[in-house]
């Protein structure tokens, strides 16, 4: 007996750490699901303010952001953007900026906010824009219409946790391209209705939203359509692609930083914290049941020769958060419709802040090709 109860009792604690770790870990992946799981965190500090100059004590991992040539700031229900020249003294970074709401001040937090523009098409760009609204199955969703010639439309569908706004830094391309272009808002958005479920689907359910989205502008007179999205929002795209009647009016498809297999995103994750690939996987089934999901479901390049219509990858090296590894296999399957712009040092979904020419230089060569074809 004693004999048991001494190795028994080692046995019991390792096996009640394992249970403890998975039950965090699954909590973890779950709340990348949740609808407002995600937690914004102000930690990065203005230290002063002179003369168009600000300089901020860069948390680090705002560092690499906040050193972007194009980036904005939230901060205390206010806004600002970054630009031009990057000085560094340690951590403090010292930038010039453009208020655009609120008051700074130093002491203030501030949090990165890669989308640069944060108002909306008219304000942001001087380009008129109506606020329309579509119906889903969940209710009615808001979207941006800009107006354009033709009957080819564009459809821009924003990333996980974003918002419309994040389509301000294509709109003004399109614009000038003359393409009729909605930026639509679809479940779980702040202010529209949410996913019965609670949670985000990454495609699974979003899908039937950009279903509607086509929905209203075939009745508006639009007959093909080239669709744009971010991160999450290339995963909605490919799940409308497999699952909708409407797909075949599909032109041809811009997927940025795109999450095309959530597998992939969770192992990343799970590498990033020195996770052993056993407990991630075990871990990752108990979230995939606490949220009503089948992983393999999110696994969207799973057959690549389903893809039908031209496709511009926009991927980077230094993606934090989507492997760059996912777009490299599915674009060298399919170098027939696929085009790849691959960079190597910009963190996710900020390609555009980055390298701003090249980005919207391949964004244009795709689309007059598409266009003209």
């Amino acid at each position: 007996m004693t004999i048991f109860m001494i190795v028994a009792g080692p046995a019991m604690l390792v096996l009640i750490i394992v249970l403890y770790v998975l039950y965090g870990a699954s909590r973890l992946i779950t709340r990348a699901f949740l609808v407002g799981g995600l937690r914004i965190k102000f930690r990065s500090r203005v230290t002063g303010i002179s003369s168009g100059a600000i300089s901020i004590e860069a948390h680090p991992k705002d560092q690499l952001l906040l050193s972007l040539p194009l980036i904005g700031i939230r901060f205390n229900n206010g806004y600002a953007r970054l630009y031009g020249e990057v000085l560094r003294s340690g951590n403090v970074v010292t930038r010039q900026f453009d208020l655009i709401s609120g008051q700074l001040q130093p002491d203030i937090l501030v949090r990165p906010n890669r989308y640069f523009y944060n108002t909306d098409p008219q304000d942001s760009h001087g380009i008129e824009f109506e606020n329309i609204w579509y119906r889903s199955d969940i209710g009615y969703l808001p979207a941006w219409f800009i107006q354009g010639r033709g009957t080819t439309w564009a459809i821009i569908v924003h990333g996980h946790s974003s918002s419309r706004a994040e389509s301000l830094r294509l709109l003004p391309l399109l614009h000038k391209l003359g393409i009729p272009t909605l930026s639509i808002a679809y479940r779980n958005d702040n202010g529209v209705p949410s996913d019965p479920s609670g949670y985000h689907k990454f495609g699974l359910t979003e899908w039937t939203d950009l279903d509607a989205a086509v929905s209203y502008a075939t009745n508006q007179g639009a007959k093909k359509f080239i669709l744009l999205g971010n991160s999450m929002g290339a995963g909605i795209i490919c799940s409308f692609l497999a699952r909708s009647d409407r797909s075949d009016q599909v032109l041809g498809c811009v997927l940025e930083s795109p999450a095309l297999d959530l597998n992939r995103v969770i192992q990343k994750e799970a590498k990033n914290v020195r996770a052993p690939k056993f407990l991630a996987n075990i871990a990752k089934s108990i979230a995939g049941w606490r949220v009503g999901i089948q992983w393999g479901d999110l696994n969207y390049i799973v057959d690549p020769d389903s893809f039908t219509v031209p496709i511009l990858l926009i991927h980077s090296v230094a993606d934090e958060t989507v492997p760059i590894e996912t777009s490299d296999v599915f674009a060298a399957s399919r170098t027939d419709i696929v085009s790849y712009l691959r960079v190597e040092d910009a963190p996710h979904s900020a390609i555009w802040n980055t390298k701003r020419d090249v980005y919207e230089g391949a964004i244009q060569q795709f689309l007059d090709r598409l266009v003209d074809a």
